[in-house]
């Protein structure tokens, strides 16, 4: 094999209100690589698989939208009505009836790899999620998946678990009025203005002295420049890097611009660990040049979403999990220790910041992001120093804007990437097992860039797009 060592230490993106923990990892977690955590196992599916339809075009009726709704532990709705999104708030009734689409269930007593379908005579189907028939027709599930509720309600690693094999994303419990200003939007368009698809926004903070901001900025930020900088027809583009990266600069682009797609690197608030509701109250809030976190009221205070699509590389922006996958992955007492312990106190949640713009008055169409946080080796391979962010600045740059794709589509070379570290973590453990112990941090290695790409999440509806069309 080539020469194979890990960095001395591993670093997240995470901000605890006074440092961003760094820390070797515990000789002792040599076991945590070759343990298998990987939530979608077996994901070598094949989105790639030749089909005569384009898989963009989500009304067709062989790729087809449905809505991913509890399916609940009581009899009070019965299996006829499990059919419909009748036990679903009015707006979601409204956008089922909309797109005449299919509505799907998800339960914690369901076998694992299945999801439920009713059909208008009470009869139920368990379809498997990475095999079986695609689309809107009977006994089939369709490619585009929109998981309303929170993450303590279906939890991320269905989420994850899905992305393999649909284009998936998820609506929070917004509330009635929000979710029903959501859902107008997805139904009749967004209102004009529409935000400026010709001025991108990327906002890059670089803390420097080895902190991770540098590599995400520019293994992500300055990778995606590269691309918007030479586009010509961006006129309106615009790049607020290092000590341009405050919040204050931040908002005032945002409502100078209007841009059509935020990109933003930058840590992401996930402490301190010993005050809960503090923490809760920004997780995943992005910390600026000056170690500032950007507030909901803040942003919104100086700029409504109107439609944007915003992809934030921080810690927990989208949202916590417990317990921490990354559990014994470092010593009991080190600070990326303390850290995660804390996150995962606070329960599977939605990030606020997130939520927030999604339920604005014109709200965001889709907020991209990773629960939990993200780490310097899942960055770049340190066996040849390559790059591995290539799929990232591919989906904002060369999918939304070249293809005018749906984000849903757009993101799938990010899973699968996860499904190729996943492979090759599988052969590592293979050689391990042969006798050859030089592959257990290669396995550690695989296992972690493979959870961190499942773990990116798409919050909205994964059928909008920029509007290019």
């Amino acid at each position: 094999m080539p020469d194979f060592e890990l960095p001395s230490e591993l670093r997240t993106n995470a901000w605890t209100g006074t440092e961003s923990p760094v820390s070797p990892v515990d000789p002792a977690s040599a076991t945590w690589g070759l343990r298998d955590r990987f939530v979608g196992g077996g994901r070598l599916g094949a989105m790639r698989a030749p089909t005569p339809v384009d898989l963009k075009c989500w009304r067709h009726p062989d790729v087809g939208w449905g809505l991913l709704l509890l399916d609940p532990d009581n009899d009070a709705i019965d299996a006829k009505a499990r059919a419909t999104a009748e036990d679903a708030p009015e707006p979601l009734r409204r956008l089922v009836a909309a797109r005449n689409a299919p509505v799907l269930r998800w339960s914690k007593t369901l076998k694992n790899g299945y999801l439920r379908r009713y059909g208008p005579d009470g009869s139920k189907v368990d379809l498997s999620i990475t095999g079986g028939k695609r689309g809107v027709g009977p006994n089939a599930l369709p490619r585009y998946l929109l998981i309303y509720g929170d993450p303590d309600t279906i939890p991320w690693r269905t989420q994850y678990a899905l992305n393999g094999n649909f284009f998936v994303g998820r609506l929070p419990a917004l509330g009635d009025e929000a979710l029903g200003r959501y859902v107008d939007c997805l139904i009749d368009g967004w209102p004009d203005p529409a935000p400026s698809i010709a001025a991108p926004l990327l906002w890059t903070v670089d803390h420097r002295g080895g902190d991770i901001t540098s590599l995400m900025r520019a293994v992500v930020g300055k990778a995606l420049w590269d691309r918007f900088g030479t586009d010509t027809e961006l006129t309106g583009k615009r790049w607020l890097d290092r000590a341009d990266a405050t919040t204050d600069q931040l908002i005032t682009a945002l409502h100078e611009q209007r841009p059509a797609l935020v990109t933003t690197t930058s840590h992401g608030i996930a402490g301190p660990a010993e005050d809960l509701a503090g923490m809760g109250a920004q997780l995943g809030q992005l910390v600026d040049a000056r170690y500032r976190s950007l507030a909901a009221t803040d942003l919104l205070a100086g700029w409504n979403p109107g439609g944007a699509i915003w992809y934030a590389h921080a810690c927990c922006s989208a949202g916590s999990e417990a317990p921490s996958r990354y559990a014994g992955l470092f010593a009991t007492d080190d600070a990326n220790a303390v850290m995660l312990r804390g996150v995962a106190a606070l329960g599977p949640r939605v990030a606020p910041l997130p939520r927030a713009l999604l339920s604005a008055p014109t709200p965001l169409k889709a907020w991209v992001g990773h629960v939990e946080p993200t780490f310097n080796w899942t960055l770049y391979n340190p066996g040849n120093n390559e790059n591995l962010a290539g799929a990232i600045s591919a989906a904002l740059y060369a999918e939304l804007y070249q293809t005018g794709a749906p984000i849903g589509w757009a993101l799938r070379e990010v899973f699968l990437e996860s499904k190729a570290f996943y492979a090759s973590y599988v052969e590592a453990i293979a050689a391990v097992n042969d006798g050859d112990n030089s592959y257990a941090p290669v396995a550690q290695y695989r296992q972690l860039v493979a959870m961190d790409r499942e773990a990116m999440v798409l919050l909205g509806d994964p059928t909008v797009d920029l509007g290019l069309t």
